[in-house]
Formats: C-alpha cells, structure tokens, sequence
C-alpha cells in the first residue's frame, strides 16, 4: 500500500505546475521519509529553480542527510544560476554533516563579503554562512568585515548584531580588548547599545571589564542595559531554579498532549464513525521537554511540531464525499491530505466544527511559516494576528514555543469535547 501511494505522490510532484503545491507535495514526502524521494525532490527542485519556491525543495532535501543528497548540494552549490537562498541552504546542510572543503570556504567568504556589502542583507543566510566558517575554523578571513560592519551606523540592527557576535567568537579574548581600548570608536552610536545587548550573554574578566567600561563611560541607554543584568543577579540562585524551570518546563504540558491524543484515538477506535485511531505515533514532541535556547533551536522544534500536527491517519480518506461535492460545499478545500482530510471526515459525519478546526490550521500556518522564515512579512503578520509577536521581537523563544504548545493542547481539548457531546 505504501508503495502505492508513494508511486502517486511521486506522479503529482512531477505532473504539478504550480511551486507552491509542488512545495506541498515535497513536504509530505520529508514526512514519510524514503530515500525514494530524493530525485523527485531534486527535479522538482530543478524544475522550480527560477522561481521563489526553489530553496523549499532543498530545505526538504537537508532531512535526508545521504550520499546521495550530498553530491546534489555540492552539484547546486557549484551552479552558477544558483539563488542566494539555494546557496544559503546548501551550506547550512554542509554544517550539518560537517563537511568542509577550502573552495567552498572561499564561495562562502565571497558571499559573506557579498552580504555585507548589500543594503538588504538577509541575516538569516549572513548567520548560516558564518557558523559554516566558525565550523571550518576560517572567521578569521573575514573578521576585519565584521568589525567594520559592526561599526557601520547605516547597516541594519540585526546584520551588525550577527556581526559583532561573530568577531567576538572569532577571537573572544583580542576582540573583547580591542573594545576595550578603542571604545571610544562606538560610544554614543547604536554600536554601544549592541555592544551592551550582547555583553551581557558573555562570560569572562574581559567581559565584566568592559561592562564596567560601559557604566564608567558610556551613555545612559548602554549603562541600563547593565544595571539591568546585574539587577537579575541580585538573587543569583532564585534566577538558577528559574533557569531550571525554563529549561524543563514543558514536560507537563507535553504529558497532557500524548494523553489527550491517546484519549481522542480511543474514542475513534471505538467509535463506529471511526473504527480507527486518527493519530499516527510520533516521537517527535517528546524531545521538546526542553525549552528553545535560540532561534535555531525553535525554527528546528517547528519544523518538528509542524509534521507532529500533521501525522495523522490515511483512512481519513474514507470521508465519503466525492470531488463535486467537496467542489460544491468546500470550495476553500483545495489540497486532498492531512488536516484538510480531517476537516472533510468530521464534517462528513456530522460534527460541529469551524473551518479552522479549533484553531489547527491557524497553528499549521504559524510552524509552517517559522520552519521557512523567509517571508517575513507574512510571518510577522500571522503572529500579530494571533497575540505573539512580542515574544518573536523580544528573541523570548521559549515562551513562544509554550505557547505553540498551549495552543496545540486547545486544538486537542476542543476536538474531545466535540467527540464527547456529539
């Protein structure tokens, strides 16, 4: 059966003209995880090249980490109609399996030279870039350009941000007392307020120098942003059981979401609209009892809550409604998998449900659009729409992440409840 279907979906990724279905149909193949989508992935890739959807297909590609992958991220790596994003998502995959190679530090040297010189740099390739030449023990080629771009008031907040935290890690002990002895260099411009950001996620005797550098010397702004942090240690060991708290506080909420979805597969089983669980088994959810450190780490969970929302039943195939029907009574239905399936059997037996499914779908469009953060606007839109941009401009990932959860288990709450009084 598996087979079947796999032949089918391989069938439509080929046939389908429009990138962003074709993008569909690759993710879904990520989630069923056979090496025997490699190729199609990379036809379609091929396919797309041109068009703003191709970097979705090699996001697909860098979960399948095999030698075959390999030798296609180094074929596109070496193309010369390459787009940035195509580029930046080839060396992220390289990172991932370390494999470092003097020519492609040196295209990533010149890119980095690139990024920093543009008006619109995008930080997220500048960031996948860098950590490449960290890997590869090669910062140091371009560390002149990140202090100057550091220092550069017309470059953008986040660039000069990246910038200086990569100078810093390229030779934490030199770049901290260059600093120090040249302060004077930032003092008053949004480099001090940078600088002070970043100090206070720093360790060291250099480091507490320098922050007493700030409050000695530096504008007002630069010195709250200290007082602030040695405010936050005044109860240093209230702050470590906080940290601890933080850390591991999700495995509560993520107990409560296996319960419920075993509740919910229960009750299908054994209901005869059912006769099947509608939940597939996942593991993916139980590595989150860990709370996001960083943007990685949380772009990485969505990724992984993404497909965990989606995993479930084929045989809700078996809604019974045949395609003028759905045509005619749910126009706006227009893939034929996963949640839209779900939709379309609950309405065929009769439940009372909303189009969006106790908020399912609003959740799928938020995972989704943080697993591929490149439209930003879009992605900022959604989050303000649904109370959480704070969280994302305030880097507060580990509450936003709780809060994907919380939203989860409403999702969760809602369709038992449902099941329980219909």
């Amino acid at each position: 059966m598996s087979i079947e279907y796999n032949s089918k979906l391989i069938a439509s990724l080929y046939d389908e003209v429009d990138p962003e279905k074709a993008a569909e149909i690759s993710d879904e193949m990520v989630e069923i995880h056979d090496p025997i989508f490699i190729q199609p992935i990379y036809s379609a890739f091929k396919k797309f090249k041109n068009t703003h959807f191709s970097h979705y297909f090699l996001s697909d590609l860098v979960e399948f980490k095999t030698p075959e992958t390999t030798e296609i991220f180094k074929a596109v790596v070496s193309s010369e109609d390459k787009r940035g994003a195509d580029f930046s998502y080839c060396i992220e995959y390289f990172s991932d399996i370390d494999y470092i190679e003097d020519s492609l530090i040196n295209k990533v040297y010149l890119q980095v030279l690139d990024e920093l010189l543009k008006n619109n740099t995008n930080e997220y390739d500048l960031e996948d870039y860098l950590e490449y030449l960290l890997k590869a023990k090669s910062l140091s080629l371009v560390s002149v350009h990140l202090r100057n771009a550091f220092e550069n008031e017309d470059q953008k907040s986040d660039v000069k941000s990246i910038s200086l935290n990569f100078f810093l890690k390229e030779n934490p002990s030199t770049n901290l007392r260059y600093y120090l002895e040249n302060f004077d260099r930032i003092k008053g411009k949004k480099s001090e307020i940078i600088l002070a950001k970043t100090l206070i996620k720093w360790k060291g005797k250099i480091v507490e120098s320098l922050k007493q550098k700030i409050l000695d010397e530096g504008t007002s702004h630069a010195q709250e942003i200290i007082k602030s942090e040695i405010k936050k240690k005044t109860s240093e060991q209230q702050e470590i059981e906080k940290n601890i708290a933080i850390t591991y506080n999700n495995s509560e909420i993520i107990s409560e979401i296996s319960q419920l979805r075993s509740r919910i597969n229960v009750f299908s089983q054994g209901d005869n609209r059912f006769g099947f669980p509608i939940f597939l088994q996942s593991e993916l959810l139980f590595p989150q009892t860990k709370a996001p450190e960083d943007k990685t780490t949380f772009k990485s969970y969505c990724n992984d809550l993404r497909s965990f929302i989606q995993s479930l039943t084929k045989d809700l195939v078996n809604h019974g409604f045949s395609e003028e029907e759905i045509k005619e009574k749910f126009p706006q239905i227009q893939e034929r998998k996963s949640i839209n399936l779900l939709y379309l059997y609950l309405k065929s037996k009769g439940f009372s449900i909303n189009d969006d499914i106790f908020n399912l779908r609003k959740l799928n469009q938020i995972v989704s659009k943080m697993a591929h953060p490149d439209d930003e606007k879009g992605l900022l839109d959604i989050l303000r729409e649904n109370g959480l941009l704070e969280l994302y401009s305030s880097d507060n990932f580990q509450d936003l992440h709780r809060e994907l959860l919380k939203k989860y288990k409403v999702f969760l709450e809602g369709l038992l409840n449902c099941f329980q009084k219909e």
